[in-house]
């Protein structure tokens, strides 16, 4: 019995589309048998988030190297486990060497391997519970800094559109913005204002780190450093914006100029 044409047609396109289908899983699992056998830290490479995404020259490479030495020497990597000093250090050193100052995370917690760079969105901090919010996402880098923050209080409060941002920390108080009537500058003096107070707890805990501003914005970021870190760091980096800042007019500059 002769097939009717058109069902005989419908069933051989049927078989090449299903055929094309299949052909990317076959593929894959052909490609996976014969691939070479990943290391432990393969995790980490996969968390690469360097901005550039091209492969470093022999020179940068060089230079990768040089700089994951020196950063080790220096304790930037003191923070990091020990399982991950080597391949997150490296990663580090590598977006170095090309110009940006990067960090690895962890991908559930969001929070940084080396406990140094931090985000730091400053509308964010400008908010009624903003800088309480910070304080929080801090934490793990108070607990290896060995900083105390036992007792910390806020008093935040938005009335009559004036914003009061107070912390209250080891019996001090910081007046980041009090009776304040937000406007473009608001981000800008807290974040200033909030490094500042890092700065007084971390010296009275007797912690070599310091704390500086990283760019700002919805993209700011702060980082802690020693003195001798910061000052090897910072000539690496030929982007202003991406470049932990030590000078209040650059600051200001960097948001305002």
């Amino acid at each position: 019995m002769e097939m009717n044409p058109t069902v005989q047609w419908f069933l051989t396109y049927g078989a090449i589309i299903a055929f094309l289908m299949v052909v990317p899983f076959v593929w894959k699992w052909i490609l996976n048998l014969i691939k070479p056998e990943e290391d432990d830290d393969s995790e980490i490479l996969d968390l690469d988030i360097r901005r550039s995404g091209e492969a470093l020259t022999e020179e940068q490479e060089t230079s990768s190297g040089e700089i994951y030495m020196k950063l080790l020497d220096l304790g930037y990597f003191d923070y990091l486990d020990s399982t991950r000093k080597d391949s997150v250090g490296r990663e580090i050193s590598r977006d170095l060497a090309q110009g940006y100052f990067e960090t690895q995370k962890d991908t559930l917690s969001e929070v940084p391997y080396c406990k140094r760079l931090w985000d730091c969105n400053a509308f964010a901090l400008a908010n009624t519970y903003g800088t309480e919010e910070m304080m929080n996402v801090l934490r793990p880098y108070f607990e290896v800094a060995k900083i105390p923050v036992h007792s910390l209080e806020y008093d935040n409060s938005f009335e009559d559109d004036l914003l009061n941002v107070e912390t209250h920390w080891n019996g001090k108080i910081y007046l980041h913005l009090q009776g304040h009537e937000p406007n473009e500058e608001s981000p800008a003096l807290v974040v200033e204002s909030f490094v500042k107070m890092l700065n007084e707890q971390l010296e009275l805990a007797g912690c070599p780190d310091r704390c500086y501003p990283v760019g700002g914005g919805e993209d700011g970021r702060l980082v802690f450093l020693t003195e001798e870190q910061f000052r090897y760091i910072v000539p690496l980096i030929p982007h202003e914006v991406e470049r932990p800042c030590d000078d209040w007019d650059d600051f200001w500059n960097i948001w305002f100029g």
